[in-house]
């Protein structure tokens, strides 16, 4: 497997210029990148010139990473060629959907699982309940498979988030990418938790992982308060 990564930034364009040796054997490119200039076609159709024969699966971000570089308002490829891999992708609309766990439970059932060694998962970030979308996936996938991914993000507007799968950047999108073959070995961890702080309070009313009270009070007017 070989990889290779481009950026591009509104005052410098794409750099570099041209790709590197990758380029047109890539069978995927991963595109990660702020929502606005996400979804200008012109950007969208070079990556998609650059690599011709590529897979184009990515999301909109709150913030992109290229090698020990982080980035804002920047759109960041990765382009990778695998020698024995195969791949297999498809998207849903939210609005295609009873809930989360029926998007993921769906996109399960739809993938082909002949040969399936991961799943990597790019959802919507504003309207999709993580939790249960991971359960769906996972309650309808062979034990031996993994799955891995994340929500899109919005920078720190919180308004629209973009996930595409081979096609331009929808909202409310689910998309999912399947990776087959006895020789691929994914490697995969995350670090996450919460720091104390403020006023202790109790959680007086919640439902699974959406929390609706505190001390009797509106979560939302309270954190609006601060």
């Amino acid at each position: 497997m070989r990889t290779e990564q481009r950026i591009w930034l509104k005052k410098d364009g794409w750099a570099p210029d041209t790709p590197g040796p990758v380029g047109q054997r890539a069978q995927l490119v991963f595109v990660f990148g702020a929502k606005e200039p996400l979804k200008d076609e012109k950007l969208f159709q070079e990556i998609k010139e650059v690599y011709p024969s590529a897979y184009i699966f990515g999301c909109s971000t709150a913030g992109e990473i290229c090698g020990a570089r982080v980035l804002d308002n920047s759109i960041v490829t990765t382009a990778v060629e695998f020698k024995y891999t195969k791949l297999h992708g498809l998207q849903i609309r939210l609005d295609e959907m009873e809930d989360s766990y029926q998007a993921g439970k769906n996109l399960a059932e739809s993938i082909p699982k002949d040969g399936l060694v991961h799943l990597f998962v790019l959802s919507d970030g504003l309207n999709v309940n993580g939790s249960e979308l991971a359960k769906g996936l996972t309650s309808h996938l062979p034990g031996h498979v993994a799955v891995t991914g994340g929500l899109a993000g919005d920078g720190s507007n919180f308004e629209q988030t973009l996930v595409f799968w081979n096609s331009a950047p929808h909202k409310d999108t689910i998309a999912v990418l399947g990776l087959y073959g006895d020789r691929l070995k994914v490697g995969y961890g995350s670090m996450g938790g919460w720091d104390p702080f403020g006023t202790d309070r109790l959680i007086t009313r919640s439902s699974g992982n959406v929390l609706y009270e505190m001390d009797g009070r509106s979560a939302l007017d309270l954190y609006k308060k601060g």
